[in-house]
């Protein structure tokens, strides 16, 4: 381990891509000397992340899968007030800093950051207090915005990070529907494990058309998969929410293998909907300060290719028979929202809110809304859904008639849960039995309903407005 520093502590500080050490040298980002730590959030994103920042050129690792010891050493460095997601992250690079002491190099701890009233924007500032408050020598902070798509690292990570993306958020889901669908799942899930391993390796070292040509091959292994029965009869609920927490495996593991003891199928929500809201957002601001043509042209090109490589990527795995093919729409999403939560108010409030009356009915029977425990956007997001996610507030999100063939369901499954890291309290154990019975029951009433037409004499769909029963009232009106 290095000596501290004679002239009072300084961590590593990038410009650029120049990182100025703790003793006032400076290096390149892709020096061998230089390691860029990626914080587990969700094995596949944390793989392909890692792998793409390989593929530049830069030494990068992925964390481990965080586990209740991860959990444990974040809380001994916070006061146990942070949400999950941060106390996790602290966690993490504390336990990497504890088993790595004779590494001599520079370590750069990846964090993006993001706008809104999430306290994400405050993640890499807190990380920076802690390495200065252990004086942790050689450390520092990597840090990409959503202000700028997280192009701050050129457009050769962009590419090839937004394919791995798109990748990881197929694979996720695909793994999902093995996991509830395969007859023989051990054998299934080894299959899946030497096929994502090729993958990354493509990522880190291949070309795209390599990539493309392994999926294909990938997919068609998949499809040998016997089912008990296919994607398109089994029971399906979309999983949205925080960001973090939705993805990574130790937030989200006892709601996972509750779900998955049913059978049924999780469709985690993509983070690549984040990645095009962040084009949202800039379009918004391109309306206030128009930038240059060049510029604009640019933009336009960098989301026709992103749009290109979604498709293709989706087309591909929709091959294997354990995924619908479906393109990220972020429009419709924005569309389902915004008369309940303004635009200004940006954050993943609006995405949770109008990914779950989107996809419910549409792409799932049920929904469930995952946040860390106190969550400010996800008790906003809560709050809305529980009044609006009825047979009114889809046609209403939705402004098209909507009605179910069963005139008593007025009640669409919703289920939305906090995560500290800590087991589930009874309450909310009974709650999600409650899920499970409820979207089992509404799949069978789908199936029933599937090619029924819509009745003549139902009326346009209702306006939003403060008028809205609860569904508490809708329920004492219309019992099931």
């Amino acid at each position: 381990m290095l000596d501290e520093p004679v002239n009072g502590f300084k961590m590593a500080v990038m410009n650029g891509e120049v990182i100025t050490d703790s003793f006032g040298k400076n290096h390149n980002l892709r020096d061998k000397n230089v390691k860029v730590m990626i914080p587990n959030m969700g094995r596949f994103t944390t793989d392909v992340t890692s792998a793409t920042f390989r593929h530049a050129g830069i030494n990068s690792e992925p964390l481990p899968i965080n586990t209740f010891e991860t959990l444990t050493a974040g809380r001994g460095l916070t006061t146990s007030k942070e949400c999950i997601p941060l106390t996790l992250s602290i966690g993490a690079m504390a336990q990497y800093q504890s088993y790595n002491q004779k590494h001599d190099g520079i370590t750069l701890i990846f964090m993006p950051t993001g706008c809104g009233p999430c306290r994400q924007g405050q993640y890499n500032v807190y990380l920076k207090d802690i390495i200065e408050g252990k004086k942790l020598v050689n450390h520092g902070i990597l840090s990409l915005t959503d202000e700028d798509s997280y192009s701050g690292l050129g457009n050769e990570i962009v590419i090839r990070g937004f394919t791995g993306i798109t990748i990881a958020d197929v694979i996720q889901n695909i793994y999902n529907a093995i996991e509830a669908l395969a007859v023989d799942k051990k054998s299934a899930l080894e299959l899946f494990d030497k096929e994502w391993e090729k993958i990354l390796v493509l990522i880190d070292k291949g070309t795209t058309k390599e990539i493309y040509n392994q999926l294909k091959l990938t997919a068609s292994k998949f499809n040998s998969i016997k089912r008990i029965h296919t994607l398109d009869n089994a029971v399906k609920v979309v999983l949205v929410g925080e960001i973090y927490v939705r993805n990574e495996d130790f937030s989200r593991k006892e709601l996972v293998q509750k779900l998955l003891e049913h059978n049924i199928v999780i469709k985690t929500a993509p983070i690549g909907e984040y990645l095009f809201y962040s084009n949202c957002l800039i379009k918004e601001q391109y309306k206030q300060n128009l930038p240059s043509l060049g510029n604009r042209m640019r933009f336009k090109l960098g989301e026709i290719i992103q749009r290109k490589i979604e498709l293709k990527v989706k087309n591909i795995l929709s091959k294997s028979g354990f995924y619908e093919c479906e393109s990220i729409d972020i429009e419709r999403i924005i569309n389902h929202s915004k008369n309940l939560i303004p635009i200004q108010m940006e954050g993943e409030a609006i995405l949770t809110v109008g990914s779950a009356l989107a996809d419910i009915v549409h792409h799932a029977s049920g929904v469930v809304s995952l946040g860390p425990f106190g969550c400010m956007p996800s008790r906003v997001a809560e709050s809305i859904l529980n009044v609006n996610m009825n047979v009114n507030g889809k046609a209403a999100a939705s402004g098209k008639p909507f009605h179910l063939r069963d005139r008593g369901t007025v009640n669409l499954p919703f289920l939305s849960v906090e995560t500290d890291g800590n087991l589930f309290p009874q309450i909310i154990q009974s709650k999600l039995e409650i899920f499970i019975l409820q979207t089992t029951r509404f799949h069978k009433l789908l199936k029933k309903s599937n090619g029924k037409k819509q009745s003549p004499e139902l009326a346009p769909a209702p306006a939003l407005n403060n008028n809205y029963k609860s569904p508490e009232q809708y329920h004492d009106i219309h019992p099931e």
